[in-house]
């Protein structure tokens, strides 16, 4: 069993005859809790776009702030865009701050959020980035999708193989800022079509990652396992 198609491939990758059935972690319906809502300030009435991971080279921050800088700067200056996570990579780190001092306006970064203000981030974001370069099944992005929030993912997540494009988030290729700037720039600009996304992003959630979801998973391949012995 794996998480999703990204570990999937990868063990495929070096024994091709496995039969690997997916097996998605559940997460429990945050939006439905009671938790403290705090107005986190990083929107200043701009579509916000947010990324959460500790900084180290697989999780693609550099990536990210390319693909920012890359953006027309007319287009650029429309968005708030937030890096939340604690330095483990000092290349990943100096791309942020570098990125933080060129474009203090509306460019920032969080070293840690408590998990009200994580949920408090998912309610006021117009959406996430996760451009990984590996990422197995990234948990901020289903976090995202509790709340009905779309993301623009790279093509080496497990998410990424269960979007469909357009309709609950987007995927970009070959680890490519240009492609994934391209993605940014008409998330900016056509914010209420991501708004438009939300019923399809719970829907996303609630097939394959609520406890429910999971729940549903595992006691079938219990049965399926225990009914070959």
């Amino acid at each position: 069993y794996s998480v999703g198609s990204h570990a999937a491939n990868a063990m495929h990758a070096v024994r091709p005859d496995f039969e690997i059935r997916p097996l998605i972690y559940g997460l429990p319906d945050y939006a439905a809790e009671n938790f403290v809502c705090t107005d986190l300030g990083y929107n200043r009435g701009r579509p916000l776009f947010a990324t959460v991971g500790s900084f180290e080279r697989r999780k693609g921050h550099d990536i990210f702030c390319k693909a920012i800088r890359l953006l027309p700067p007319e287009v650029r200056e429309k968005a708030s865009f937030l890096f939340v996570g604690q330095a483990a990579d000092k290349e990943m780190m100096d791309s942020v701050r570098a990125l933080t001092a060129d474009y203090p306006e509306n460019v920032y970064y969080c070293k840690r959020l408590t998990r009200d203000e994580i949920k408090s981030l998912m309610e006021q974001c117009t959406g996430l980035v996760c451009a990984s370069r590996d990422d197995p099944m990234p948990t901020f992005v289903t976090e995202g999708l509790i709340f009905g929030k779309p993301s623009i993912v790279s093509e080496h997540t497990g998410t990424a193989g269960l979007i469909s494009e357009g309709r609950n988030g987007f995927v970009y290729h070959n680890d490519d800022p240009q492609q994934l700037a391209v993605l940014l720039e008409y998330a900016i600009e056509h914010p209420e079509e991501l708004a438009s996304m939300r019923t399809e992003c719970r829907k996303m959630y609630e097939q394959y990652y609520s406890k429910e979801a999971f729940e549903q998973t595992l006691r079938a391949a219990v049965e399926d396992l225990t009914a070959k012995k």
